[in-house]
């Protein structure tokens, strides 16, 4: 029995050739695309897991060690980091106990830097420069 002969007892208006066509390329699309997401799932979930396994303890030995220091040394826009109690960051996902990590690292060092250039700024040595110029 062809397709044709099979949609005329089936249907009272057989479907145009065009619609048939549609349909099967709209079938195959979501086949490769359900394949595609699959595929995806599969080889980023073993990633993660992978990561988990290897690099959590570093990561909850350095988030405790962040945590320890506390928030006095960090920049006031990241400050609210610390109101989260450190088991809730250690529960997280790796990459957002990295994220974590990451940004304290980075304000600390922000701060830091800022603080150094305040001072050095203000200092006696500084203030001559600025004001010991050569006349025009």
């Amino acid at each position: 029995m062809t397709q044709l002969q099979f949609f005329k007892t089936h249907f009272i208006v057989p479907p145009s050739v065009d619609s048939w066509f549609k349909q099967v390329i709209l079938q195959i699309y979501e086949f490769s695309f359900s394949m595609w997401s699959h595929r995806n799932q599969i080889l980023h979930q073993k990633e993660e897991e992978h990561l988990n396994l290897q690099q959590s303890k570093k990561l909850e030995n350095e988030i405790l060690s962040s945590y320890s220091i506390g928030s006095s040394n960090v920049m006031p826009i990241h400050r609210y980091m610390f109101e989260e109690p450190v088991s809730s960051i250690l529960s997280k996902s790796v990459s957002d106990k990295k994220y974590w990590l990451l940004t304290i690292l980075a304000s600390r060092k922000c701060f830091s830097l800022q603080s150094a250039s305040f001072f050095h700024e203000n200092d006696s040595c500084s203030i001559e420069k600025q004001f010991a110029t050569v006349p025009d």
